[in-house]
């Protein structure tokens, strides 16, 4: 049986999801159940190249969350008014340098972004790797930022010393949003 708008049970929780290829809206219920019918996707695409690129545009994604948040929230006509809070999750492992007020200078990195990878392997020869595994429980991956900062600092170092603060995709949308920079836990990690 198809839940309906009556069907839903409080409290409303507006859901954003921020993924490599679209982000999505919905409106969920408090069981953590779809809402028929109130659930917007926004494609965006990756930049990739052949050198092993993989990013996505920050602002192309904010405009994306405010149209589909606007959408999404239109279609809810009075639900609305049950929305109890605002869940947000990001691809995993992106990068976005931004200055001291908040704009963008570098693309968002994504996991996929490989370009990095020679400088994963000079760190590799250079430390334990299972040591660094058991001290932070990452491994020495291009995805991860010791990689891409030394790939930073290698190709594009005069990039790199502007940057006043390496946030996530989430962080930046907060920052918008909010005017203050916050960050989840898992994200974090």
């Amino acid at each position: 049986m198809r839940m309906s708008f009556g069907d839903a049970r409080n409290p409303l929780v507006l859901v954003l999801d921020i993924g490599t290829s679209s982000l999505r809206a919905q409106i969920r219920d408090g069981q953590a159940s779809a809402i028929p019918d109130l659930d917007i996707r926004v494609p965006h695409q990756v930049l990739r190249s052949s050198d092993g690129r993989a990013t996505l545009d920050a602002d192309q994604i904010l405009t994306g969350v405010a149209l589909a948040v606007d959408q999404v929230l239109e279609r809810a006509g009075s639900l609305t008014q049950q929305l109890g809070g605002v869940a947000v999750a990001t691809l995993v492992s992106n990068a976005l340098g931004v200055d001291s007020q908040g704009c963008p200078l570098t693309p968002v990195y994504t996991y996929a972004d490989t370009r990095s990878r020679g400088d994963t392997e000079e760190l590799r020869r250079e430390v334990d790797g299972q040591d660094v595994h058991d001290r932070t429980d990452c491994l020495l991956h291009s995805s991860y930022l010791p990689s891409r900062f030394r790939w930073l600092h290698r190709t594009q170092p005069d990039l790199l010393s502007k940057v006043a603060r390496w946030i996530s995709i989430g962080e930046y949308l907060y920052w918008h949003f909010f005017r203050s920079y916050g960050v989840s836990h898992s994200v974090a990690s």
